[in-house]
C-alpha cells in the first residue's frame, strides 16, 4: 500500500509540473514622445517692367542736347533787423537777340541760375532741295535728335528770423520786353532762394525720330523755421515781359524759402521743310 501511494503522489508531481503557467501582469509607465512639425510657407511675386526704345535706323545726323542742374540751400541762418531791400529792374532787358540770361538778387543765401543747352546739326550753307512727293529727304537721309532736361533744387535745415523791415520788393518795370530767341530772368528780394531757368533744344535738319524729356525736383524738407514780425513785401511787374519770340523764363521772388523754376525741353528733326 505504501508502495502505491508513493507511485500516485510522483504521478501527481509530474502532472503539477508539466501543466502551463497562468498569471494576470500589469503593467505601468511613461512614454515620452517627440513631434517635430515643419511648416513652410512661401509667396513670391515678381512684376518686371521693361521700356525699350529700338531705332532701327542709320541716320545721317544726330543731335544730342542735355541740360542738368542741382541746388541746394541747407542749414543757412539769416538773422535781420530794419534790413530794407530793394530788388529793382527798369528798362532793361530789351531787344535782345539770341541768349540773354539775367540773375538778381539782394537778399541772402539765394541760389540763382541759367542752364542752357543746344545741339544743332545738318546746319547747310546753301537751301537745302525741294523733298520729294509725301516728304522727306530726296536722298533718304534721316535724322535723330534727342534732348533732356534734369533738375533739382532742396531747402532744408534753415532758419530765418526778420523783424522790423518796412520793405523789402521785387520789382520789374518796363522790362524784359521786345526780345528775340531766349531770355531767362531771376529776381529774389528775399532769403534762401532757389531760382533756375533750364532750356534743352536739339534740332536737326532731315526727318526721323525726335526724342524729349525733362525731370524736375522740389523740396522743401526738414526744419526750415521762419519768424517774422513788421515786415512788407511786394512783388510788383508793371509793363514788362511783353512782345517776346521764343522762350522767355522769368522768376521773381521777394520772400523767403521759395523753389522756382522753369524747364523746358525740345527735339525738332524735319527742319529742312
Amino acid at each position: 500500500m505504501l508502495r502505491k501511494a508513493t507511485l500516485l503522489s510522483a504521478v501527481a508531481g509530474l502532472a503539477l509540473l508539466a501543466s502551463p503557467a497562468r498569471a494576470d501582469v500589469n503593467l505601468l509607465g511613461d512614454v515620452d514622445k517627440d513631434v517635430d512639425i515643419y511648416i513652410w510657407e512661401g509667396v513670391f511675386k515678381l512684376k518686371l517692367a521693361g521700356f525699350l526704345v529700338l531705332i532701327i535706323d542709320q541716320p545721317e545726323k544726330v543731335a544730342k542736347s542735355q541740360a542738368i542742374f542741382n541746388q541746394r540751400n541747407e542749414n543757412n541762418t539769416a538773422c535781420e533787423n530794419c534790413a530794407e531791400k530793394l530788388d529793382l529792374i527798369q528798362g532793361s532787358i530789351l531787344s535782345n537777340n539770341g541768349i540773354t540770361s539775367v540773375n538778381q538778387s539782394t537778399g541772402n543765401s539765394n541760389n540763382q541760375g541759367t542752364v542752357i543747352s543746344i545741339a544743332w546739326s545738318n546746319v547747310v550753307t546753301e537751301p537745302p532741295p525741294p523733298p520729294p512727293p509725301g516728304g522727306g529727304d530726296p536722298n533718304g537721309n534721316t535724322g535723330h535728335a534727342n534732348s533732356q532736361v534734369a533738375g533739382e533744387q532742396i531747402l532744408s535745415g534753415n532758419t530765418i528770423h526778420t523783424v522790423n523791415v518796412p520793405f523789402r520788393d521785387a520789382e520789374l518795370r518796363a522790362s524784359v520786353n521786345s526780345n528775340i530767341g531766349i531770355t531767362a530772368v531771376n529776381q529774389a528780394a528775399g532769403n534762401i532762394n532757389n531760382q533756375a531757368n533750364a532750356v534743352s533744344i536739339a534740332f536737326t535738319l532731315y526727318n526721323g525720330v525726335a526724342l524729349s524729356d525733362t525731370a524736375l525736383g522740389q523740396w522743401n524738407t526738414g526744419n526750415n523755421p521762419a519768424t517774422e514780425a513788421g515786415v512788407s513785401k511786394f512783388a510788383y511787374a508793371e509793363n514788362s515781359i511783353q512782345l517776346n519770340r521764343g522762350i522767355t523764363q522769368v522768376n521773381q521772388a521777394a520772400g523767403i524759402l521759395a523753389n522756382q523754376s522753369n524747364v523746358v525741353s525740345i527735339a525738332a528733326t524735319g527742319l529742312a521743310q
